[in-house]
């Protein structure tokens, strides 16, 4: 089960976010930041903020999905941005999009001055309830590379 809280006494949500959210599950899953990079490892939209958002959105869905999850189960995500004011309007329209209009996460936005990679313009990382755990033993890669 996931509530979100906008509560009287704070500042009304100005964007793609609640003040809160109340989660009860039995398993969160923990996504790691995800870039505009495809399944290929190559950079999706250099200089596009559009694009990227798109991907990034894409990346999650996938993680989530393979978690037994999706974006409709994130309950807080945290947004690196490179620069803010230039991208805020195209990230909160993506968002919209993405999450059709309503039952946003808790959020925070962070301006940086880099990424990972100088082409990537935007990271996001999420917690987000897992509603149908995946079998253990499925694609148990644990990221280690030889």
């Amino acid at each position: 089960m996931r509530t979100p809280l906008n509560p009287p006494g704070v500042n009304p949500p100005r964007g793609n976010y609640v003040q809160a959210v109340v989660a009860q599950a039995p398993a969160l899953v923990f996504v790691s930041g995800q870039v505009a990079m495809d399944e290929h490892n190559n950079i999706v939209g250099r200089g596009d903020i559009e694009a990227q958002a798109r991907q990034v959105f894409h990346n999650l869905q996938v993680v989530l999905e393979a978690a037994g999850s999706s974006l409709r189960d994130i309950v807080m995500w945290t947004i690196y941005d490179t620069n803010v004011g230039e991208h805020m309007e195209t990230l909160n329209r993506v968002g919209r999009e993405v999450f059709g209009g309503t039952g946003f996460p808790a959020s925070t936005k962070v301006g940086v001055t880099r990424l990972s990679h100088p082409d990537y313009l935007v990271e996001i990382d999420a917690v987000a309830v897992v509603r149908n755990p995946p079998p253990r033993g499925v694609d148990g890669d644990d990221g280690a590379r030889d």
